[in-house]
């Protein structure tokens, strides 16, 4: 609650009350901080937040030249999955539906358990099993 003094009839001070507003929250799903819900994430908050939800490690790449982007950078997007794709999906299809989509701009590298880059045709069944 905020106090507000106005003046009331001939000039009398009033004294109301009125309802604090508070900015919206959410709730960071790797570490469950809260998060202003404008908040651009960190691209090693994505990366974690992506592991956690797909059972398998990724790198963000600049699409410009394929190089790793920082993980300290904040971006905009998010992914917005709870749930893991399909494990017949390929590399290919799971880049193309869950990753391009919502983070335009940017490439990725799905890596398998030993942290080396796996091809577009690999099933992400096969990648999940290396870990």
């Amino acid at each position: 609650m905020t106090l507000n003094l106005t003046s009331g009839r001939q000039g009398e001070p009033k004294l109301s009350m009125a309802p604090l507003r508070v900015a919206a929250l959410s709730t960071d799903s790797a570490t469950h901080y809260p998060l202003p819900t404008n908040a651009m994430p960190q691209v090693k908050t994505l990366e974690r937040n992506i592991e956690d939800i797909e059972g398998f490690k990724i790198n963000f790449l600049h699409s410009r030249n394929g190089r790793d982007v920082n993980g300290n950078n904040n971006i905009g997007g998010d992914y917005p999955y709870k749930n893991k794709a399909p494990a017949r999906y390929t590399v290919s299809k799971w880049t193309e539906n869950r990753f391009k989509s919502n983070f335009p701009g940017f490439d990725v590298e799905v890596l398998d358990g030993d942290g080396e880059p796996v091809q577009g045709n690999t099933r992400l069944d096969t990648v999940r099993s290396s870990y």
